[in-house]
């Protein structure tokens, strides 16, 4: 199967299992934005590479996850690059796409195969959640630790 096709159907997979189907108890329409939301954005935003990130992990683990290792990897880093330029621009920063990117990334790591982070320090664990007190921090004006 071709890298394209693999992040397409995970990517959709993602969406079936874990934004629209309201049978499930943790899904509770929290997240009806995010069709949408990842349908007008650009295909090379932090946003794409975060959801395509999340629902390829998610199709690994339903699988074997050492076959996706590589793809996870790339996708990865990938979204890390993209929401790094995001989180540098000033009107980027404050967009929600980047905020739900950022909040994405931090439930890669709840659900990444362990070999994911065999490699990548304490920061980089630590990156999704202090990006999302961050853009909060400013969109509120309050202090969020």
């Amino acid at each position: 199967m071709l890298q394209s096709d693999v992040e397409e159907l995970s990517t959709r997979l993602y969406f079936a299992t874990y934004v629209s189907n309201p049978r499930l108890s943790h899904n509770r329409d929290d997240f009806y934005f995010l069709p949408k939301m990842f349908a007008t954005a650009d295909r090379h935003s932090c946003l794409h590479q975060a959801v395509k990130l999340v629902g390829l992990a998610s199709f690994a683990n339903r699988w074997n996850p050492a076959d996706f290792e590589k793809q996870i990897r790339g996708g990865y880093a990938r979204a890390i690059q993209a929401t790094n330029a995001a989180l540098q621009d000033r009107v980027e920063y404050l967009q929600d796409e980047t905020l739900m990117a950022v909040w994405l990334l931090g439930a890669f790591e709840v659900i990444a195969p362990p070999f994911s982070f065999s490699s990548f320090n304490k920061w980089a664990r630590q990156f999704p959640v202090t990006q999302c007190c961050r853009i909060c921090q400013i969109r509120v004006g309050t202090h969020i630790t």
